[in-house]
């Protein structure tokens, strides 16, 4: 028997597994993660309101596709309105990844949100996303640890000017 045929299948085989895996997105990327691992998000700069409000501090989200296992997400946010830290507002939406216009879209008050992660986490815990509600882009800067440290690093290095963000997490 000659190799040389089926190996030759086995490199193209996995040259086009390759393709596959590289063409995804990182939105694609980490939404298909979610189903299996869960991310707890703390907000650290944004440069526009979607679902908080203006004054909001201290944006917590928390992105789970991991129930009902239906290749849904669901997400749940937390926030306070500056000054009155101690009253937390919470809200819960249903999520699922549109391939058509790669992101994560979820609805909430006849309202949609449409959120698109622009690279991969940067060290595995800093999140950059575009939001668009009604329209209108929002910048956001997210990180897996509330010190925000590594995202004040990442906000300095892609946009020195600041970009019109404002911190939002208040210890």
């Amino acid at each position: 028997m000659n190799p040389t045929p089926m190996s030759a299948f086995f490199a193209v085989l996995g040259l086009s597994i390759l393709a596959l895996v590289s063409s995804s997105t990182p939105t694609q990327r980490k939404y298909e993660e979610l189903q299996s691992n869960p991310v707890l998000l703390f907000q650290c700069y944004r440069n526009g309101t979607t679902p908080d409000r203006e004054l909001s501090v201290n944006y917590t989200s928390l992105f789970d596709g991991t129930e009902p296992n239906n290749g849904n997400a669901t997400v749940t946010l937390w926030f306070a309105i500056n000054g009155t830290e101690d009253q937390v507002y919470k809200f819960t939406f249903d999520a699922s990844y549109v391939p058509e216009t790669d992101s994560i879209t979820f609805a909430y008050g006849g309202r949609r949100a449409e959120v698109v992660l622009t690279e991969d986490p940067i060290n595995g815990t800093v999140y950059v996303i575009n939001e668009t509600f009604n329209g209108t882009v929002f910048h956001q800067i997210y990180q897996t640890d509330e010190s925000c440290a590594t995202a004040r690093a990442v906000l300095q290095q892609q946009c020195p000017d600041g970009c019109g963000m404002k911190q939002t997490r208040i210890f």
